[in-house]
């Protein structure tokens, strides 16, 4: 595989992971979750585009995540109770087409070169580099907390600068 074809990979990879890692928790324990929704502004603003969200980790490393919708609004299932830091990730446009293409060749990625034919993807619109300051993108750098509390509605609000 060539460099290029490897770093276009990076952000797919990335993004599958903290997924898989934001729904299935790191360690799959059993400690109280809650539900937490609120809206989140860039700049003051709807996002309006896809590709946003917004991840709580838990004292553990245990994490949830929740999509941000075009409008701001998101809903996290499954949040560790307690105080919870919270930063963001962004999925560009191009590693979820990467990833509509695994999945389209049937987890297969053609080798450079192959013929094949093209899979009909549809690609979200958003920026080509992430929007979120870079100390707000992984929970160690990032200082922004929030309170879950066990059977009561959580609310967080937060404005991306």
């Amino acid at each position: 595989m060539t460099t290029s074809y490897l770093s276009r990979l990076v952000p797919l990879v990335i993004g599958l992971g903290l997924l898989a890692g934001g729904l299935t928790g790191c360690n799959g324990g059993s400690s109280a979750k809650a539900d937490v929704s609120g809206t989140i502004k860039l700049k003051g603003q709807p996002p309006k585009y896809t590709g946003l969200q917004v991840v709580f980790t838990g004292s553990d490393g245990t994490q949830a995540l929740g999509p941000i919708n075009e409008d701001g609004t998101y809903k996290a299932e499954g949040v560790p109770v307690g105080e919870v830091k919270v930063h963001f990730i962004y999925i560009t446009p191009e590693a979820v087409q990467e990833g509509e293409r695994f999945k389209a060749g049937g987890g297969r990625l053609q080798k450079p070169g192959q013929a094949g034919p093209a899979p009909k993807i549809s690609v979200p619109k958003g920026p080509a580099m992430s929007p979120i300051r870079e100390d707000l993108r992984e929970a160690l750098t990032s200082k922004v907390t929030c309170k879950v509390e066990a059977g009561k509605p959580n609310t967080f609000d937060y404005d991306l600068p």
